[in-house]
């Protein structure tokens, strides 16, 4: 490093940043925040459309898994406590407990409820219980959920009887406007 006759160094006569690089340094920084923003979000990803997912997931499960063991199989939702669980219909027509992976209660999300459950042998149940049954000749049965958040959104789960395929939809779906969508 060469000092002037005063001593000084000669980097010092430029002291701090210009005008060019605190703006190169944002754009960067407006980049990263754009890019880690949406993953940041789905770390997030609100409890409605995880319930969803989740819910769709061990229905398709169920309605396999019946024709698989030949066993009845039934998924009871407790609308008070916002919880679901697997039980197996036993020859007396008793409920038993599923393999250990099954029989354990899975809570919604913080914020997510049953709003109701419609079925075809129970109508819309808005509090207590409801069930829908899976049985071995490959048939569920038909059955409407309506999940809510605390932000007042609204999916509609309707479980196709045939297929056990479940149908998603963003708002609250009366059960006879998806019957006439079929």
């Amino acid at each position: 490093m060469r000092t002037s006759r005063t001593g000084t160094s000669n980097s010092l006569k430029g002291d701090g940043f210009t005008f060019l690089e605190i703006v190169v340094v944002l754009f960067i920084l407006g980049l990263l925040l754009l890019l880690i923003y949406p993953k940041f979000q789905s770390l997030t990803e609100d409890g409605l459309q995880t319930a969803s997912r989740h819910l769709v997931g061990v229905i398709q499960y169920l309605y396999h898994e019946t024709i698989a063991t030949r066993k009845i199989h039934r998924l009871s939702y407790d609308l008070k406590a916002s919880e679901y669980r697997v039980s197996v219909v036993n020859s007396n027509g008793e409920l038993a407990s599923p393999a250990p992976l099954l029989e354990r209660r899975v809570s919604l999300p913080r914020g997510v409820t049953f709003q109701d459950v419609v079925t075809l042998h129970q109508g819309k149940v808005t509090e207590g219980e409801a069930y829908t049954q899976f049985f071995p000749v490959g048939l569920a049965e038909k059955t409407v959920i309506h999940l809510a958040d605390r932000g007042k959104r609204v999916f509609t789960l309707e479980i196709n009887p045939l297929t056990g395929r479940v149908k998603v939809y963003e708002g609250y779906i009366e059960v006879k406007e998806v019957v006439s969508s079929e």
